[in-house]
């Protein structure tokens, strides 16, 4: 199962209509065009999922920064990102067209990253937020490679996994 950032998949992923411009940097035409391409360019099994998935008149711009690629995708999103890469997707354009090519809606667990905290301010000293229980603070990102390797190892507590990339 896919883990997602802060609300449920249909409240953390907006649809963009392909056919409709619009203001939104996402509803540009060569955005739109863009996504078209990549769609157009999936391997199979990809875009039988991404079909399944995703009406042919729409595609999915996602509002969040935060995702969780389960190790038994990380083959499958390692193929994707290159085709994000060399059309120059946006992550928040790409993200989702390669979370929904890779598994069916209904298998993604909405409430994963349910205990995030909101540390609102400057963002700065985040990292000692991290640990088991919460999932994410939002809106901090790690200033450096140090303060990543706090968070590797408060969250690799809860899973061992990480460990192994901390040093």
């Amino acid at each position: 199962m896919f883990f997602l950032f802060f609300f449920q998949i249909t409240n953390s992923w907006i649809q963009a209509n392909l056919y409709r411009e619009g203001p939104a940097w996402y509803q540009k035409s060569n955005i739109r065009r863009t996504v078209q391409s990549v769609v157009k360019k999936l391997p199979q099994p990809y875009k039988s999922t991404y079909q399944a998935n995703m009406d042919n008149g729409h595609y999915a711009i996602c509002r969040s920064n935060v995702f969780y690629i389960p190790h038994r995708y990380v083959s499958d999103f390692t193929i994707l990102t290159s085709l994000g890469i060399e059309a120059d997707l946006r992550h928040e354009v790409a993200i989702p067209l390669f979370l929904l090519s890779m598994d069916l809606k209904q298998q993604f667990d909405g409430v994963a990253f349910s205990d995030v905290i909101y540390k609102p301010g400057d963002g700065v000293g985040g990292a000692e937020f991290y640990s088991i229980r919460s999932h994410a603070v939002y809106p901090w990102r790690a200033k450096n490679e140090l303060e990543v390797q706090r968070i590797i190892k408060a969250m690799g507590a809860g899973d061992p996994l990480l460990l192994k990339f901390a040093p």
